[in-house]
């Protein structure tokens, strides 16, 4: 026996405790946005339906057998975002018809751990009258960036990135929406 193996062995296994240790450090809570209901709780007089395609809903980002899965955070945002800005509307009772279409989901992943990865949504919003005439358009873009992480946190920091994004998105869209002409001129004409 080599006398040197106890000590590989023992510098081996102090490595790989360091690094389970530094993978699971390394999860925090994301810092977002969209939920602090500060933000804008600016009640456009518009009552909006909210129609998500199944494809929105089902929203992901895929590479080789890694996914990410936006489309529930994507539903829920949409879903709060209307209650929150537009009066309520029944489902027979509305003014206006929001639809929300995911243009595309990119994600820029760093080479090194320390290195930062992008993760970006771009979303295209219609708001539409009744009889289906354009009110207003506007295509969004949500980013989320963090550290790509180790092959411990690789896969968490990927769902951080898209949860940041999905965030920006709303956050921005909140500030686009309330602060629209198009979206003021037609409230005023109801």
């Amino acid at each position: 026996m080599n006398s040197q193996q106890p000590y590989q062995l023992v510098f081996l296994t102090i490595i790989i405790i360091a690094l389970n240790l530094a993978g699971c450090a390394s999860h925090r809570d994301v810092n977002l946005k969209f939920t602090d209901t500060s933000i804008s709780n600016k009640n456009i007089p518009i009552r909006v339906k909210l129609d998500m395609s199944e494809k929105y809903k089902n929203t992901q980002w895929k590479k080789g057998q890694w996914v990410i899965l936006l489309g529930t955070n994507l539903t829920k945002h949409a879903e709060a975002l209307v209650s929150r800005i537009f009066k309520k509307a029944n489902h027979n009772d509305y003014d206006a018809i929001l639809v929300p279409e995911i243009i595309s989901v990119n994600h820029q992943i760093s080479m090194w751990a320390g290195q930062e990865s992008t993760i970006s949504v771009t979303n295209k919003w219609t708001l539409l009258d009744k009889s289906g005439r354009t009110i207003w358009v506007k295509s969004i873009i949500g980013v989320g960036v963090m550290e790509g992480g180790t092959a411990f946190t690789l896969k968490t920091r990927g769902e951080e990135r898209a949860l940041l994004a999905v965030d920006d998105l709303f956050v921005q869209t909140i500030s686009e929406m309330t602060s629209s002409v198009e979206i003021e001129a037609y409230a005023k004409s109801l």
